[in-house]
């Protein structure tokens, strides 16, 4: 016996809502499924590490993943990220805190999977 799906692992940020808020909507309602959103972050990019370009270390810096970096240190991106900044100083929550919480506010996110890197 085959048993529907009740998760779906979709890509879901203040920068990338497309996908759950449009495409996946209908689906999501009709088949009762679940969200564990991925990329919460955007990659880092709502942290604001990438507001002053690449740091040593991070995952636009890393061999083999150049590819990154335009959307990292994109100034319409980055305009955003300041934006959304001067809203979480207000409330008095981290940018990360902000995106997060932005992200399990959708009624069918039921988590947010990060990768935490030391």
């Amino acid at each position: 016996m085959l048993h529907k799906p009740i998760v779906e692992q979709p890509e879901y940020n203040f920068l990338y809502r497309n996908g759950v808020e449009n495409e996946m909507r209908r689906v999501t309602q009709d088949l009762d499924l679940g969200l564990v959103a991925y990329s919460g972050l955007a990659g880092g990019l709502l942290t604001g590490k990438y507001r002053d370009g690449v740091p040593t270390g991070s995952r636009a810096a890393a061999a083999g993943l150049e590819f990154f970096r335009p959307s990292f240190v994109s100034t319409q991106r980055n305009e955003i990220v300041d934006n959304l900044s001067d809203i979480a100083t207000g409330i008095g929550v981290s940018l990360a805190h902000l995106a997060l919480a932005w992200c399990l506010n959708n009624p069918r996110v039921c988590s947010v999977a990060l990768v935490v890197r030391a």
